[in-house]
């Protein structure tokens, strides 16, 4: 595996094409692929449970999101997108913006391993 594609996705059928062409480059790079929610993030409230309102947090939303967590976290949207682009055959992940910065979210998620 050498390197990271990072595709900004929002909600919606406009970015499914982003998502099949983030796909096909990271297949044909080796790369990992990480579809990253810019619609997630709001002013008001983030898009995960928090350490104070979920104990836990850490250990149940890692920096890089599988399926079962977008489940989990009522992301059904990116689940699904990210479920379609491992059918295809990129060892994709999901982030989603917390309370960072986007620059600074998105280059710690790709810093870190994935959980299981």
């Amino acid at each position: 595996m050498s390197g990271t594609i990072v595709a900004y996705v929002g909600e919606g059928k406009q970015f499914w094409p982003l998502v099949e062409k983030a796909t096909d480059l990271a297949k044909a790079r080796d790369s990992r692929l990480v579809l990253y929610d810019v619609d997630a993030a709001s002013a008001f409230s983030n898009p995960l449970p928090t350490w104070w309102s979920a104990p836990g947090e850490a250990e149940q939303f890692g920096s890089r999101l599988d399926p079962e967590q977008l489940d989990k976290a009522g992301r059904a949207e990116l689940r699904d997108r990210v479920i379609r682009a491992r059918e295809r055959g990129a060892d994709a992940w999901a982030g989603c913006h917390r309370s960072e910065t986007p620059t600074h979210s998105a280059s710690m998620r790709l810093s870190r391993t994935p959980t299981s």
